[in-house]
């Protein structure tokens, strides 16, 4: 009988904190975002967390305000969250490169990342490493900043593969409970040495 990690093609990686590390000042895009959401529409909050406290700041503008001034308050928070981004230090854990290097010989790789274009495109880049994926998902790509659900439908809709035949790697548990909901099988990457660990179970 064939094993069960051999019916595996394709592999979803996270970028920050799966493959790599994003230095983002998150006290400094807390403020930034407290000044914006209370000076702008009177909202006062901390922020904490980010993306869920976001999301919730901008469904209540949303109902207040409107559509329209929901897209203008989100693509303002997008700006906010994206400059910090592109002003941080990055890089990218040991084996990474190898593990890419190595893995996107037997399966198709597709990167989904909560983190903007503009910062994926230079860790990619600065790395060498997005000649490994056969598809790259930021938060650009769709609407909602808080789940990777959007990201999920792009690859079941643009790969020929069934959810069973996916192996979904992510550091965060909640978004990975999200993967399971979606039927594909996950791995959870709680510090840079978990991607040896990912390699073997793979190879076994």
């Amino acid at each position: 009988m064939e094993k069960q990690e051999n019916r595996i093609k394709l592999i979803l990686f996270d970028l920050d904190g799966t493959l790599a590390k994003i230095n983002v000042d998150y006290d400094r895009l807390r403020k930034k975002l407290q000044e914006f959401f209370e000076e702008k529409y009177g909202i006062k909050s901390e922020f904490k967390p980010i993306i869920k406290t976001l999301r919730d700041v901008l469904e209540r503008i949303k109902d207040s305000l409107g559509e329209d001034e929901w897209k203008k308050a989100r693509s303002m928070a997008v700006k906010l969250i994206d400059e910090e981004e592109v002003n941080s230090t990055f890089e990218i854990f040991p084996q990474t490169k190898d593990l890419l290097k190595s893995l996107s010989k037997k399966y198709t790789l597709v990167l989904a990342t909560r983190g903007g274009r503009r910062i994926t495109e230079r860790i990619l880049s600065d790395f060498s490493i997005k000649k490994y994926f056969k598809k790259i998902i930021t938060r650009d790509d769709v609407k909602s900043v808080v789940t990777k659900n959007e990201m999920f439908d792009i690859v079941l809709n643009e790969f020929e593969v069934k959810p069973a035949e996916i192996m979904f790697v992510d550091d965060n548990e909640r978004i990975l409970k999200e993967g399971k909901k979606y039927g594909f099988r996950c791995f959870k990457v709680n510090d840079e040495t978990d991607l040896e660990k990912l390699l073997k179970k793979l190879e076994s």
